[in-house]
C-alpha cells in the first residue's frame, strides 16, 4: 500500500508507527526501504512485510540485498516472521546456526561422462557434463516433439552493424554456460553437456518482402522442425530489411526462465557496446546452481511432500483426454481486478491458489483437490541464486481442502506455501513418483491436470536500446503438452490478466471457458 493508505490503515486499526531500536531492526528498516521503495522513516518495527506490498519476488530481492551486507536470511524466514521486529529477533538468534542441511554428492561419474562425450558429434568440444533439473528434463522431452522453444524477434529501428551484433552474441555465449549447452540422454536419464568453443549459429538473410512478414515466416518454418536430441537449441538469424534489421534468437526453456531472460538481454546489450572497459556483472552459471542443488539433503523434502500428499489424488478435469497427435495451442484471456490484499498479511498468489482450488472443487465434484504451481525456485537458501543464468523453476503440488469457509481456505493455502518453501528444490517428477500413490506408468511422463502460474516478475523487456539502435522484441513460444490447462496470471496495474492455455485435442474450449468464468467470479467475491 502507498504511504497515504498505510497511514489510513494505521489509523483504522489503531496501529502506530513503532520506532526501530536494535541494530538489526535498523538494518532491516533500511533494506525494506530499499526493496519496497518507500522512505525508511515510514517503516516501523511492528510493520508486516506483506502489508507494505511485499510479495514473493520482493522477498527474493530482500534476501539478495541482505546478503550483500552480510546478513544471511531466507525467503522462508520472511514468510515465517513477516513483522520486522520478529524477523530481526529471528535473524539475531540464527546468526550462529546453520539453516541448511547439506551433504556432498558426487557429480556425473567419469564412465557416464565418457559415454556421453562418445555419443555426441565428434566436433563437439565438451567442457563439462551435468545432470539436468527435472524441469529441464521435461522441456527436453517436449523438444523432441517440436515444443517449448522460444523465438525472440528483436527488430531494430534502423540498420545496424551486423558484425557488432555477431560479436555481442558470441561474447554473450562464451560467458554463459547454459547458452552453449546441448542436451542428451544416457540410460534413460537426461544430461546437459556444456560446450567449449561454441560458435553461434548466425544465419544471414535479406528480406525480399516486408521485414516483419519475413521474420514471422522464418519463425513458423523453424517451429515445424523437431529438435534433435543433441542439437544445440540456441540459434540466431540476422535479417536485413530495406530500412531496418532484425535479429531472431531461438532459445529453449531448458536454458532460461522468467528471471534469467533479462540477464541474457543485459549481457547482449553490454557486449554489443564498443570499447567495453568494465565487464558486465558476471552471472552465476548453471553448473554452480546444479552443484548447490545437489548438495541439499532431500530427506526432509521427501517426508514433507509424502505427508502432504498422503491419500490424495490428482483432480481430473471433465472431458479431458490424452492424445499423441500433433496439437494446436488455444488460449482464453480474461481480465479481473487485483484482489485487495492490503492489511491481510496474504499475497495475491495465495488468493489465486485458493480461488483455483475452489474452481477445481466445483468442476470435479470433490473438495480435496490437487494442482501444480510453477515456482521460481529462487527462494532456496543458495547464495546469489537470483543471479543464476538458467532455469531454476520447478512444479510443485498444491493440496487444498475446500470444504471449509473461504477465510480458512486462504489461511490453509498461505500456511502451506510457508511450509513448502524449504522443500521447493525437490524435483517435480520425484514428488510425483516417490511421494504419492498416484498411478503413473514408468514409461510415461507424469502429468498434472492443471498448472497455475503467477507471473509477478518485472515485465519482460519489450523495448530497449541495443547495438546503436532502439529495438522492440516479440516473443513466440510453441506451447508444451504437459498439462490439460495452464493458467498464467500476470498483474498489470490494478488488474490481472488471466490466460488459460490448452489444446482442443485434449479438453473442450467450453470446459475451459467455464473454468475461467468461474475463476473470475470467485476472485471477484473472495474475502479480502
Amino acid at each position: 500500500m502507498d504511504d497515504n493508505k498505510l497511514e489510513e490503515y494505521r489509523l483504522t486499526t489503531g496501529a502506530r508507527l513503532v520506532p526501530v531500536t536494535t541494530d538489526m531492526e535498523k538494518q532491516l528498516q533500511q533494506l525494506w526501504s530499499q526493496v519496497l521503495r518507500r522512505p525508511a522513516e515510514s517503516v516501523g518495527a511492528s510493520d508486516n512485510f506483506f502489508h507494505l506490498n511485499g510479495d514473493s519476488l520482493a522477498a527474493i530481492q530482500l534476501v539478495a540485498a541482505a546478503r550483500a551486507v552480510d546478513i544471511k536470511m531466507t525467503v522462508a524466514q520472511i514468510f515465517q516472521s513477516p513483522v520486522l521486529r520478529d524477523l530481526a529477533t529471528h535473524l539475531e538468534q540464527a546468526t550462529h546456526s546453520h539453516e541448511t542441511r547439506s551433504h556432498h554428492i558426487e557429480g556425473v561419474d567419469q564412465a557416464t561422462q565418457a559415454a556421453i562425450k562418445a555419443a555426441l558429434p565428434s566436433h563437439f568440444n565438451v567442457e563439462k557434463v551435468l545432470e539436468t533439473t527435472e524441469f529441464q528434463s521435461l522441456v527436453l522431452h517436449e523438444h523432441t516433439q517440436g515444443r517449448w522453444l522460444m523465438h525472440a524477434t528483436i527488430t531494430y529501428n534502423q540498420k545496424v552493424d551486423k558484425q557488432r551484433v555477431h560479436r555481442a552474441l558470441q561474447t554473450t555465449v562464451d560467458k554463459n554456460e547454459v547458452i552453449r549447452t546441448v542436451f542428451t540422454q544416457h540410460d534413460r536419464k537426461s544430461y546437459q553437456a556444456i560446450l567449449n568453443n561454441f560458435t553461434v549459429p548466425f544465419q544471414e538473410h535479406i528480406a525480399p518482402t516486408g521485414l516483419s512478414t519475413f521474420c514471422k515466416s522464418l519463425v513458423q518454418e523453424d517451429q515445424k522442425k523437431h529438435l534433435e536430441l543433441h542439437e544445440p537449441p540456441f540459434k540466431t538469424w540476422f535479417v536485413q530489411g530495406e530500412h531496418k534489421d532484425s535479429l531472431v534468437v531461438r532459445i529453449s526453456h531448458a536454458q532460461y526462465d522468467g528471471m534469467s531472460l533479462p540477464i541474457f538481454f543485459q549481457q547482449l546489450q553490454v557486449w554489443g557496446e564498443p570499447d567495453v572497459e568494465v565487464e558486465a556483472e558476471a552471472p552465476r552459471q548453471m553448473s554452480y546452481y546444479i552443484d548447490a542443488l545437489r548438495a541439499i539433503d532431500t530427506k526432509p523434502a521427501m517426508k514433507f511432500w509424502g505427508d502432504l500428499l498422503q491419500g490424495s489424488s490428482m483432480a481430473r478435469l471433465p472431458g479431458a483426454s490424452q492424445t499423441s497427435k500433433a496439437m494446436t495451442g488455444s488460449y482464453i484471456v480474461k481480465t479481473v481486478l487485483l484482489p485487495k490484499v492490503e492489511g491481510s498479511g496474504l499475497t495475491v498468489s495465495s488468493y489465486l491458489k485458493a480461488a483455483w482450488a475452489m474452481v477445481l472443487a466445483k468442476a470435479t465434484g470433490t473438495s480435496d483437490v490437487v494442482f501444480a504451481h510453477l515456482v521460481s525456485g529462487r527462494s532456496l537458501p543458495i547464495d546469489d541464486i537470483e543471479k543464476v543464468n538458467g532455469p531454476c523453476v520447478n512444479l510443485i503440488p498444491i493440496r487444498v481442502n475446500t470444504a471449509q469457509p473461504q477465510s480458512t481456505i486462504l489461511q490453509q493455502v498461505h500456511q502451506q506455501h510457508i511450509s513448502a518453501l524449504p522443500h521447493e528444490h525437490l524435483g517435480w517428477e520425484t514428488i510425483f513418483r516417490q511421494c504419492t500413490n498416484w498411478n503413473t506408468p514408468t514409461d510415461q511422463i507424469p502429468r498434472f491436470s492443471s498448472i497455475l502460474q503467477y507471473q509477478n516478475l518485472p515485465e519482460a523487456q519489450n523495448s530497449f536500446g541495443m547495438h546503436g539502435a532502439e529495438c522492440s522484441v516479440d516473443y513466440t513460444v510453441v506451447p508444451p503438452n504437459v498439462t490439460d490447462v495452464w493458467v498464467t496470471v500476470e498483474p498489470k496495474g490494478g488488474e490481472m490478466s488471466i490466460v488459460a492455455g490448452y489444446s482442443e485435442e485434449v479438453i473442450a474450449s467450453e470446459v475451459v471457458e467455464g473454468l475461467m468464468e468461474d475463476l473470475c467470479e470467485v476472485l471477484k467475491g473472495i474475502e479480502t
